[in-house]
């Protein structure tokens, strides 16, 4: 019984990796070892770059959002359930890297000081190989994780974490006026 399970899941991820390849065609990539669930949520605009290394695996309600920009997935990377990419610059995830569940990436954010819908600042985020991020992160425009470093649950990130470190941060009370 155990094995017609795993081949449904495989006839699964295949049908699910085929239909995102049909309908983007050559701005998703990839491979036949990749596995992915039925619940993943692909988005790429005319512009946008997807492309996934070998044996990638993206557990359930994945959701990858592709305005402009490039999101790399490296060989065996793996995402927990719920993890949210929003891409318009580039987001490169290196090998063997493991994402808990409900991470978020955005690697850019709106200028509050202009038209909120339509002005971005953008800046990419690279997270090398070997690279553990905790439950609940979120790792914002412009950082950059360094190999074989951990980033704790729940732990915002917008700055850059050196090769080998642990990185955790407990949010502090900052409330600041807009308008001064």
């Amino acid at each position: 019984m155990r094995i017609w399970l795993k081949v449904w899941d495989y006839f699964l991820s295949c049908l699910t990796l085929i239909k995102y390849k049909l309908i983007y065609r050559d701005r998703f990539e990839f491979k036949w070892s990749d596995r992915v669930k039925p619940s993943l949520k692909i988005r790429i605009d005319s512009k946008g770059k997807l492309v996934f290394g070998d044996r990638v695996s993206l557990r359930e309600h994945v959701i990858i959002n592709i305005t402009g920009g490039t999101i790399l997935l490296g060989n065996d990377v793996f995402f927990n359930d719920m993890v949210c990419i929003n891409s318009r610059d580039n987001i490169c995830i290196g090998a063997s890297t493991i994402v808990g569940q409900g991470v978020k990436f955005y690697d850019h954010d709106h200028d509050y000081r202009n038209d909120l819908r339509n002005d971005f600042r953008c800046n990419p985020i690279s997270v090398k190989e070997y690279v553990w991020i905790g439950a609940g992160a979120i790792l914002l425009k412009g950082s950059t994780i360094g190999a074989h470093s951990v980033i704790g649950a729940g732990t915002l990130v917008n700055t850059d974490v050196p090769t080998e470190a642990v990185y955790v941060n407990h949010r502090e009370k900052n409330i600041f006026l807009i308008h001064k």
